[in-house]
């Protein structure tokens, strides 16, 4: 019977999806899987099914049967890659057949692509692979049933090996051959065609196809009026089953499917490219997009940013779309997820009415570090002369994000992080020493300064219209825009505006805005403190580190922790020239960071501080020898005194500390190992 033999086919993945899972302990039986598993692999080759038939009954009883063999693997092949170490038995014992079932889920989903995307005059002359032509309505439901999974376990088939082994040696260049065979005599195309593995272009055109097709669909249903995902869950097979959960995995599709051997002009035509970046932007911008859709989307324009230099290997495939159109298109799908989850972006405002109470919801915080990161990679991959006009809009949309971080009382920890190295990302591409060489290279290199300097500006305006204590989160992005900003015209006027602002920061009686600067600045001098900016940096704002660690203010021992590294790092700097003049002003602040026993029993810690102030005065002594006499010789006796007495204090302890451990070692060498006896009435005895 066809049906109970359609229901075993379904009963029997289902079966072997439950005893080939490792979960929860499960022990495997390879013996078992194996034997259930030859009685589906042996139907589903191309004589397997083609012996499939059913004379008795009517014209759609095998049509039914093959569809059903063919999903049946297919789920058998999605849970072996999805859940790859819970299924590895399953996936082991697989593996050698799907060469076989690839060539005949492909031909599957050539009758499914005719019966659903072509008129009736192309399908009367079309030769079928799994049903008759005279039984086509009927045949219909079965392949529209099965296609789904047998699309899903293709699509995973694309990355690995399997999509190559046992092909044509027609090389992937070479145009594809017609899925539509000769007429039968009779000019009806009635006979079915036999089943013969065709080239991987060939087999790539009719998935990536398919999965167009079918956002095309989901993008109809869901702009109608009444498309809802109530609305979509009610479709006909006839739709393709476009629902919101369909479309997310059709977008995840092509993530697979657009990889380095087809991301290429001869396989994906740029008018093709350019059609689908405009498909995907009508869908993340749907009303009735999801989420999780949104994440979809924004997770395949990273993918599409990433190696989109590599498609622009061949210029003559070139000729009928720009390179603008296409960076300009796939930009407006980068910043879509952004602009939904940060409305202001609809319209650009002036500072001053910027919204900071609008954070960045939980929902939207995947799409948006797809987002920023794609952002990042977008202009990466290009060359100058595309680039340039792309990086105003990256930077400006990256620094809202980290505005909206900033406006966050707890934003995720993967999205902060995401944007500051997005960031970091694109104004690494504004250094003018890396610019590449061009017809003009002075009018790049100037153009990276000029739009250096205006993001600096924007960030630094942002800055002074936020509440001290929402600076913070803003810092690491402002200090990470100044590193190779030069130190001369307009951006040297950004530097002064920008060190007046951390002295703002640091003379405030905000902790955690001072202690942001600290560690700020500490980042900028162990990187760049060598550099002209990292000198000019602690020239200006030295004076207004020094009150943080004197000993009469309120500052924590912590945050006077931080304090005393970057004094150190100042001095470990500093041109030779300056070293006695910044010896003098920082060594009595570390005296007074040294804890003495007449200022009572230190915690954990001031004593991790004193320990610290000692070690560093104990190193510049050592540095510079001349410039730290020098230094002390103009101390007051009030400082000398406390400097000499701490330091007497410290080699005590050192010494009592060394002198124990000498006792105890010498204890422990003259205590005899064996008890020593007197009485030798035993001795000689045997």
């Amino acid at each position: 019977d066809p049906s109970l033999m359609a229901a075993g086919c379904a009963l029997l993945a289902r079966y072997l999806l439950s005893i080939s899972s490792s979960a929860e302990g499960h022990e495997v039986d390879g013996v078992a899987i194996r034997k259930l598993l030859m009685l589906l692999l042996k139907i589903c080759t191309a004589d397997g099914l083609l012996t499939l038939q059913y004379p008795a009954f009517s014209e759609r009883a095998a049509t039914m049967v093959r569809t059903a063999a063919l999903q049946a693997a297919a789920q058998l092949q999605q849970a072996a890659s999805s859940a790859e170490k819970y299924h590895e038995e399953l996936k082991q014992q697989l593996t050698p057949a799907l060469p076989a079932l690839r060539t005949c889920w492909l031909s599957l989903l050539r009758d499914y692509a005719i019966l659903e995307t072509q008129p009736k005059a192309v399908r009367r002359s079309y030769k079928p692979f799994f049903y008759s032509a005279m039984a086509v309505a009927e045949s219909r439901t079965h392949v529209a049933h099965a296609w789904p999974a047998v699309f899903q376990a293709a699509v995973t088939l694309v990355c690995g090996e399997s999509w190559l082994l046992e092909r044509n040696t027609t090389s992937s260049k070479e145009p594809a051959p017609s899925i539509e065979p000769p007429l039968d005599s009779d000019g009806f195309g009635a006979t079915q065609q036999r089943i013969v593995t065709a080239t991987d272009s060939s087999d790539w055109e009719v998935l990536i196809g398919l999965c167009v097709h079918s956002l095309e669909q989901v993008c109809s249903a869901l702009s109608k009026p009444s498309g809802t995902k109530d609305a979509i869950d009610r479709a006909s097979p006839k739709c393709g089953e476009a629902d919101l959960d369909d479309a997310i995995r059709f977008v995840n599709a092509l993530e697979c499917l657009l990889v380095k051997r087809y991301f290429t002009p001869q396989a994906l035509l740029p008018d093709s490219f350019l059609q689908l970046i405009s498909q995907l932007q009508i869908l993340t911008n749907l009303p009735a997009a999801s989420s999780p859709l949104r994440s979809a989307v924004a997770k395949v324009s990273l993918h599409l940013s990433t190696h989109l230099g590599e498609y622009w290997t061949c210029e003559d495939s070139l000729r009928s779309v720009s390179r603008g159109d296409v960076c300009t298109a796939l930009l407006r799908l980068i910043v879509a997820p952004v602009v939904v989850a940060l409305p202001t972006l609809r319209k650009l405002e002036s500072l001053e009415r910027l919204d900071l109470s609008t954070p960045i919801q939980p929902s939207d915080a995947p799409a948006v570090e797809f987002a920023v990161r794609a952002l990042a990679a977008l202009p990466a991959s290009l060359p100058l002369e595309v680039r340039l006009p792309l990086l105003p809009v990256a930077l400006l949309v990256v620094q809202r994000v980290v505005q909206a971080c900033a406006g966050t009382a707890q934003p995720p920890h993967q999205l902060s992080e995401a944007t500051l190295k997005a960031l970091g990302g694109l104004l690494s591409l504004l250094k003018s020493d890396g610019a590449p060489s061009s017809n003009n290279p002075t009018t790049h290199v100037h153009s990276l300064i000029q739009l250096r300097t205006s993001a600096t500006e924007f960030a630094l305006a942002l800055l002074h219209v936020v509440t001290l204590s929402d600076r913070a989160p803003l810092l690491p992005m402002l200090l990470k825009m100044v590193e190779d900003l030069p130190l001369e015209g307009a951006p040297f006027r950004v530097h002064q505006r920008i060190q007046q602002a951390l002295s703002e920061m640091l003379n405030s009686l905000d902790g955690s805005a001072a202690r942001a600067v600290v560690v700020g600045l500490q980042s900028l001098l162990q990187v760049h403190g060598s550099k002209p900016v990292g000198q000019e940096y602690i020239r200006a704002l030295l004076p207004h580190l020094a009150p943080l660690v004197l000993r009469s203010s309120s500052t924590s021992p912590t945050d006077k922790l931080g304090v005393v590294k970057v004094l150190l790092l100042a001095c470990t700097l500093c041109p030779s020239s300056a070293t006695a003049t910044l010896l003098s002003l920082t060594l009595p602040l570390f005296i007074g960071c040294m804890w003495l026993h007449a200022d009572g029993l230190p915690d954990a810690a001031h004593q991790e501080l004193s320990s610290l102030a000692h070690a560093s005065i104990t190193a510049l002594a050592k540095r510079y020898p001349d410039d730290f006499r020098q230094a002390v010789s103009g101390f007051s006796t009030t400082t000398r005194t406390r400097m000499e007495s701490a330091l007497r204090e410290v080699q005590a302890a050192s010494q009592k500390q060394a002198a124990a451990v000498v006792e105890a070692g010498s204890v422990a060498a003259t205590k005899p190992k064996i008890a020593l006896r007197m009485d030798f009435s035993s001795f000689g005895a045997k």
